[in-house]
């Protein structure tokens, strides 16, 4: 073999293995993918999560993202406490009471909150009885769940109200308080969408919401161990939540196929049921929203100490707004 042939021969085998190496290494070094699992209940709050995997906005931002619904906020939080899900969209009592004992989570963005044109919160009557006014709730049966963000919502509304005193009928759901209130079984109910616009079909009608008082609200929260481990995802994943949210308020009817897929209510509300107008560019609740909650929540014993508002909420992952892009999936 004369030297030049062996100098190929050489130069073949060089080249062989190094692209045994790549092929070797390549899946490993060079997918940048993160995996993130997040739990939410199917609300409309939950709406940007789904349009970031239907765009695909989340890979976009190398991310995957696996949704988990949960039927009530209880096993939401179970899950957020045993580390079954990285992320939650949840309500601002719920983020609370999950750093009750140690700090579990991190408030990263709020998600929903309600506004002067759409409440989250609503006490309705029925038909069955002639509540027309405020005062007409004095001394009554009122379904409320037992959850504490729905019982936080009904105490301050009806007090604020000047409703002196109420009859608190403790139902396991929403659904079941909206239930209680179609058969008659309670002269009224705190309700929230789509729950509110379900009951307006059967002739309910609103006595009192939170457009006022805007008591309603729905956050981002993340473990402390992705805070603490994994800060630059939290940032992608925030990025990809603005990108969604700004494509639901441009175009939201473009998304209503997909809100019904999400929120599974009857069609005919469905079919009228509005997608909010969700807060953009990012923030986080306020100290005074915090506060509000502890002193509720410690004043019922629900929380032994309130929890510092530090130690709750984290608005450093927030993106500055002049540098907000929109994803290039979504045609701008």
């Amino acid at each position: 073999m004369n030297k030049f042939a062996c100098g190929v021969s050489l130069a073949g085998r060089g080249l062989a293995l190094y692209s045994a190496l790549i092929l070797i290494f390549l899946p490993l070094g060079c997918d940048r993918r993160s995996h993130l699992k997040v739990g939410t209940l199917r609300g409309v709050d939950a709406l940007p999560l789904s349009l970031a995997l239907h765009k695909p906005i989340f890979m976009e931002n190398d991310l995957v993202v696996e949704t988990v619904y949960f039927e009530n906020p209880s096993d939401l939080r179970t899950a957020v406490m045993s580390g079954t899900v990285d992320a939650a969209i949840t309500d601002l009592v719920g983020a609370l009471l999950l750093n009750d004992r140690q700090e579990q989570v991190k408030i990263v963005r709020v998600a929903l909150r309600a506004s002067s044109r759409r409440p989250m919160f609503a006490v309705m009557t029925g038909s069955h009885h002639p509540i027309t006014s405020v005062h007409g709730l004095e001394g009554v049966r009122i379904a409320i769940s037992d959850e504490a963000c729905d019982r936080y919502a009904a105490d301050r509304l009806l007090s604020e109200a000047g409703v002196g005193q109420w009859i608190e009928t403790e139902v396991p759901s929403a659904q079941a308080a909206l239930e209680m209130l179609q058969k008659g079984g309670v002269a009224a109910a705190l309700l929230s969408e789509p729950h509110i616009s379900e009951a307006l079909g059967f002739g309910a009608r609103v006595v009192l919401d939170d457009t006022s008082l805007l008591l309603g609200q729905t956050v981002v929260v993340f473990s402390q161990r992705v805070v603490d481990e994994k800060p630059a995802v939290i940032r992608r994943f925030l990025r990809a939540y603005e990108q969604s949210v700004r494509e639901l308020n441009v175009r939201p009817q473009s998304y209503r196929s997909l809100l019904l897929e999400l929120v599974r209510t009857p069609s005919e509300v469905g079919a009228t049921l509005a997608i909010p107008l969700l807060p953009f560019p990012g923030e986080v609740p306020t100290e005074s929203d915090v506060q509000s909650i502890n002193s509720w929540l410690v004043a019922r014993k629900i929380l032994r100490q309130p929890v510092p508002y530090r130690k709750a909420v984290n608005g450093g992952f927030l993106w500055d707004p002049y540098q907000f892009k929109p994803a290039a999936c979504c045609g701008w």
